[in-house]
């Protein structure tokens, strides 16, 4: 394990290293040529996914970045690598272990036997939650789906306050760990790949947005993504997150995309990606670390 050493992350020391790397095995993991969102928004994203917590740490061989530690909060983890070396992975764990002294959670791909051999050997329990990437190539035929008739679908505004607040609620509603603000749902705007035209909401008859969803476009690729998809509790099940989804894909197929992902983190979800048309592509195990 000497060849390799584990450094604490520091942004003014690591940022454009962590930038750089993650978009090569992004375009890598993706079979892309290139990855087409700006170098900026890279950025931004990695502010977000490291400035959380101060667990994150970089681990090099030499002076090449092989791994990333990101801690996702208190005690769940991520661990990325560009190789898939027992000892490497054993370090990072160890590592892990050390820092926190407490049991912690691991992401992994389900069809990765290899991470799955060594999660074992390291003491990690499968947990039974699970979370699912769906994929879907669409046709021409793609059927359409349309809102019930006292709801419309319109694109959301969040240059006014009002509006921002308003999908502020539904994110927080939804998704608890998003802490979502004002401010950070119109950061949005300074995205470069961020489409107004691409963020739309669902409006009941007395004006509320009670559904919202964002599709990320990157044209470069034919290639875009579903985050979030979201609908206040008091309106699901009537279809709205279905018809929301099918207005978005018709519109960027007509622009060319030609393939869509989507993650889902709950059977509900799941069975609502499924009636658009999305079908399994890999699933994530979590597992925990027992001390």
């Amino acid at each position: 394990m000497n060849k390799w050493t584990i450094k604490g992350y520091q942004p003014e020391r690591d940022f454009l290293l962590v930038c750089d790397w993650l978009r090569v095995r992004l375009a890598t993991s993706l079979g892309l040529d290139g990855f087409a969102l700006d170098r900026w928004e890279t950025q931004f994203s990695v502010q977000r996914m490291l400035g959380r917590e101060n667990n994150s740490a970089l681990v090099f061989e030499a002076d090449k970045i092989v791994g990333l530690i990101v801690a996702e909060g208190p005690d769940e983890f991520h661990f990325l690598r560009t190789k898939d070396v027992p000892e490497l992975f054993q370090l990072m764990c160890k590592w892990t272990q050390e820092r926190i002294a407490k049991p912690f959670c691991l992401w992994s791909a389900s069809d990765n036997t290899w991470e799955t051999e060594q999660l074992l050997l390291q003491g990690f329990v499968k947990q039974a939650n699970q979370c699912c990437c769906r994929s879907l190539v669409l046709q021409e035929t793609l059927k359409s789906i349309a809102a019930p008739a006292t709801y419309q679908i319109l694109d959301v505004p969040i240059t006014e306050y009002s509006w921002a607040q308003q999908q502020v609620k539904i994110d927080n509603g939804c998704f608890p760990w998003a802490n979502s603000t004002v401010n950070s749902v119109q950061a949005l705007l300074e995205m470069p790949s961020y489409r107004q035209r691409f963020h739309k909401g669902v409006i009941s008859e007395n004006g509320e947005l009670v559904a919202f969803s964002v599709l990320w476009i990157d044209t470069q690729n034919q290639l875009a993504v579903f985050e979030p998809v979201a609908t206040l509790q008091a309106h699901r099940r009537k279809g709205l997150a279905k018809a929301l989804m099918n207005t978005l894909i018709r519109q960027a197929f007509d622009e060319g995309v030609r393939r869509f992902l989507v993650g889902s983190y709950s059977d509900e979800a799941h069975a609502t990606y499924q009636s658009v048309g999305f079908t399994d592509v890999n699933y994530i195990d979590l597992w925990r670390w027992q001390t």
